[in-house]
């Protein structure tokens, strides 16, 4: 959905693209489709990857997020690149063992991290919630 108003007070147009279920796979055609016939982007967010977890291994979806976010930067070679840190679940659909899904999770976050801190122009978050106060809090690492 593109709101074609500036938000969140930045001098940029935002455009929201959450796409559910969007997996590594599907990442490259939603991006093409979303800015075929507009602006490039000065900003991409990416909070992708938890829906691979289960249906894939760690050196499948290391070498879809290289070559990736390699596309990304050669595409767009000005705009900010941000990862946000796949959450971890209580329940993991159709995984077998939630611990393994959870130890794919920590090391596919930190290849994320790695991957967007080298491409040169990038950032990452952590977001935490709190079940006390019902909030939501992001960390920033540069």
């Amino acid at each position: 959905m593109q709101t074609g108003k500036t938000d969140l007070k930045t001098p940029n147009k935002i455009c929201w693209m959450g796409v559910r279920g969007l997996g590594w796979h599907r990442l490259r055609h939603a991006i093409e489709a979303e800015v075929l016939l507009g602006t490039p982007p000065s900003i991409i967010v990416v909070h992708l990857g938890g829906n691979d977890l289960v249906n894939h291994f760690v050196w499948q979806i290391r070498n879809i997020m290289d070559r990736e976010f390699r596309y990304i930067r050669t595409a767009f070679p000005t705009c900010l690149l941000i990862w946000v840190y796949i959450l971890p679940r209580r329940l993991w659909s159709r995984a077998d063992n939630v611990k393994a899904v959870d130890n794919k999770c920590k090391r596919i976050n930190r290849l994320g991290r790695k991957l967007v801190l080298a491409s040169g122009h990038g950032m990452c978050f952590l977001a935490t919630f709190s079940k006390r106060t019902d909030s939501l809090g992001l960390t920033a690492f540069i």
